[in-house]
């Protein structure tokens, strides 16, 4: 395994603590398939799904940030939008057959989720401890 989930990840919101696992499976995966030399079309799949999948949590985060008038939504957005546009920029040009997906590229990843979730993400618990 690649990235190992740990406990001190948790953010306090059991549906959130289940989507940031859900994305260190798919960073996972991807690793999997540059190890072994997965043929593009796999990889083309997994790296779908890991948009489709940010895009999807950070919308449901934004949402009950909103919900309850969270203080730092606007940086916390920000933040999402910068991933979100980095990760959609390397896929289209994976697609396209000009970049290769490598383990810097998943190091990236992994670095921005640990410190997303460790920092960003644990500043909410406060407010929505008890959902």
């Amino acid at each position: 395994m690649y990235v190992e989930w740990k406990e001190e990840y948790n953010v306090g919101v059991a549906r959130f603590d289940e989507s940031h696992k859900e994305l260190y499976s798919l960073i996972n995966e991807l690793h999997a398939g540059v190890v072994e030399g997965r043929y593009r079309d796999t990889q083309k799949n997994v790296l779908k799904n890991l948009v489709h999948y940010s895009i999807s949590h950070f919308a449901d985060e934004e949402r009950l940030m909103k919900e309850y008038n969270y203080p730092e939504l606007a940086s916390h957005k920000r933040e999402h939008d910068q991933f979100r546009k980095k990760l959609e920029e390397f896929v289209d040009a994976y697609m396209e057959g000009f970049a290769l997906l490598t383990t810097d590229l998943l190091d990236y990843m992994v670095r921005w989720l640990e410190k997303h979730v460790t920092v960003t993400d644990k500043k909410y618990e406060p407010y929505f401890r008890d959902l």
